[in-house]
């Protein structure tokens, strides 16, 4: 184990505040991760009504996050946070991408923007 793995382990012995989603930590399965973890909040929080994903270079401020959450309903199906319209997949640099068959992506999600999501989308996206 390296270093910075015995001080993660160390943290969530201490604050369990780490959830670890068993797959590559590669881009390529950053949408497996992101699913596995809403199974996980469905699992672990039975009351969750909203999950937010935020990576670990961002600052979340829970209490005004909260007070924008309650102006909706999370029994409906609502994402919010940005979503990317029909970009050409990458074929060259960082993001190539060899494996998709099309042109254009669906519309798909950015994570570096973060999102909350529904129970409801949660739900649905627990079983695809």
């Amino acid at each position: 184990d390296t270093f910075a793995e015995l001080q993660l382990r160390k943290e969530q012995q201490l604050y369990e505040d780490i959830v670890e989603i068993p797959v590559p930590d590669t881009y390529t399965f950053l949408p497996e991760k992101v699913v596995q973890a809403y199974a996980w909040a469905l699992q672990h929080i039975p009351s969750v009504r909203w999950v937010v994903k935020a990576d670990d270079d961002t600052f979340v401020r829970p209490s005004p996050l909260h007070n924008y959450l309650q102006k909706y309903n999370p029994d409906a199906s609502i994402w919010i946070g940005k979503m990317i319209p029909h970009s050409l997949v990458a074929k060259e640099g960082k993001w190539a991408d060899f494996e998709y068959p099309r042109t254009y992506y669906p519309y798909w999600a950015i994570g570096s923007a973060g999102h909350a999501v529904s129970r409801h989308i949660v739900e649905f996206k627990r079983h695809p």
